[in-house]
């Protein structure tokens, strides 16, 4: 487009420029345009020229391109999970209870039958002449043994401070008191009468089972 406009303005200078000239080659021979005055020639204009006609480029479009169908994804079957079985809980065993021991009481002494038990006033009168044994102890109550232990010393003749041992032992014909002194009693004892308290003192205590 800037070439074809560029290319007209020159045409158009040129052609003033030629009228220009020969505008002045006329004015210095005027007289010879007096005498031989040619006929004048019609002189062409100058045709203009011809614009090329400039068609205006149309915008090419870009080429639309055809759309393309998106793939369709043809559906995959979901995986089915193996049934996977519910996993068996062991059997535990119920704890077993530690046996408890049962409460060992101690052994209570064992009495023998009333029937091999010699009476309470009777026995004192065998206790200066044999020795007792664990079994008949255990035939015996607290209050009994008391009363076979004071009747050792009432057969040789103590004199009792309780007023029970002396009202027990003087129902009978053989106590005698004749002292107070326990030492000097103790000292006649005879074997039996000695180990008799000794043994009788010791299971009251508990020391004889």
């Amino acid at each position: 487009m800037k070439k074809s406009l560029r290319t007209i303005l020159l045409t158009a200078l040129v052609l003033v420029l030629a009228v220009s000239v020969a505008a002045c080659g006329k004015k210095k021979n005027p007289e010879e345009e007096k005498t031989n005055t040619p006929e004048p020639t019609a002189t062409t204009a100058p045709s203009e020229p011809t614009k090329a006609p400039t068609s205006t480029p149309e915008p090419t479009k870009a080429p639309t391109a055809a759309p393309t169908a998106a793939p369709t994804a043809a559906p995959t079957a979901a995986p089915t999970a193996a049934p996977t079985a519910a996993p068996t809980a062991a059997p535990t065993a119920a704890p077993t209870a530690a046996p408890t021991a049962a409460p060992t009481t101690a052994p209570q002494p064992t009495k023998a039958p009333e029937s091999d038990k010699t009476p309470v006033a009777e026995l004192i009168t065998e206790l200066d002449e044999r020795f007792l044994t664990l079994a008949e102890i255990k035939q015996y109550s607290d209050e009994e043994l008391d009363l076979l232990r004071n009747g050792i010393y009432a057969l040789s003749g103590r004199i009792f401070k309780k007023a029970k041992y002396t009202e027990y032992f003087s129902q009978f014909d053989w106590y005698k008191p004749t002292t107070s002194d326990d030492a000097k009693i103790e000292k006649n004892f005879n074997v039996y009468q000695d180990e008799n308290v000794t043994v009788i003192v010791n299971y009251q205590k508990g020391l004889l089972k």
